[in-house]
């Protein structure tokens, strides 16, 4: 391969790496409306070479969400260890729950849906799926973890979690989490792995804990607190992109549509 060749290729990938960083920064400060063009003058680069590079809003969006969910599993997969098995697969469900923040972005930014399943984002998810069972997996072998959870509990466990973490029930999570384990490490074993947003008591005025109420629905699909609706049934779903989601998902199953 030529030297041209070779510095094209290299500015493509500092191109394309900048325009993610600078999407990402973007929508965490601005929220998933922020404009391409923005997003093109924060990364140093011309409308064009976005659009080269993410030919729509919501590939360029889906990749960044892609990206996030990658660092994740890697940081659990640099994480694993296999003196503490238990200690890295707790420490795993707290990041889980504290990076989750984006996932109500996510389902504003795709929500005409049209594109599902995405394969970029579908990739991403199957390696976070393996993650976590190897790092359940060991944790039950250690005996550290209850060795009737399964993996697609433990991940609607942290869905719930994510919902009330949100909305400031760390205590409530550092709970949920203790519930996984066995006796020989109940006594003090999630507290020592608790991240600072999972380390704040439920407030007397949280919005689920109100009056002594029950605590906050979340959505079936991405876990997102729901608002409590005064009348009529409550919601189940955040938005028409989760809504069409489990629609799919019954059409998929045979069953009727609720």
């Amino acid at each position: 391969m030529s030297a041209p060749a070779d510095s094209l290729r290299a500015d493509a990938r500092r191109n394309r790496t900048a325009i993610l960083l600078a999407a990402r920064r973007a929508v965490a400060a601005e929220g998933t409306s922020v404009s391409l063009a923005l997003i093109a003058r924060a990364a140093g680069v011309g409308a064009g070479t976005v659009h080269r590079h993410f030919p729509t809003k919501e590939g360029l969006l889906e990749a960044v969400f892609a990206v996030q969910l990658d660092e994740l599993v890697a940081r659990a997969n640099r994480r694993r260890d296999f003196t503490d098995p238990g200690g890295a697969f707790f420490t795993l469900l707290t990041d889980s729950i504290e990076s989750a923040r984006g996932r109500a972005q996510l389902c504003d930014a795709f929500q005409s849906d049209s594109g599902w399943p995405r394969r970029l984002l579908t990739a991403s998810v199957l390696r976070y799926d393996k993650a976590l069972c190897d790092h359940l997996d060991a944790a039950q072998r250690s005996g550290d973890v209850r060795s009737d959870v399964a993996a697609e509990e433990v991940k609607a466990l942290i869905i719930g979690c994510t919902a009330m973490q949100v909305s400031g029930g760390g205590r409530i999570v550092r709970l949920a989490l203790e519930g996984l384990r066995t006796g020989k490490g109940a006594a003090d074993g999630v507290t020592k792995v608790k991240g600072a947003a999972l380390n704040r008591d439920i407030p007397a005025t949280h919005p689920g804990n109100r009056d002594g109420g029950e605590p906050p629905r979340c959505c079936r699909i991405c876990g997102v607190a729901l608002e409590r609706r005064t009348t009529g049934r409550p919601a189940r779903y955040c938005g028409a992109a989760c809504r069409k989601r489990a629609q799919r998902g019954r059409d998929r199953d045979g069953s009727e549509a609720v």
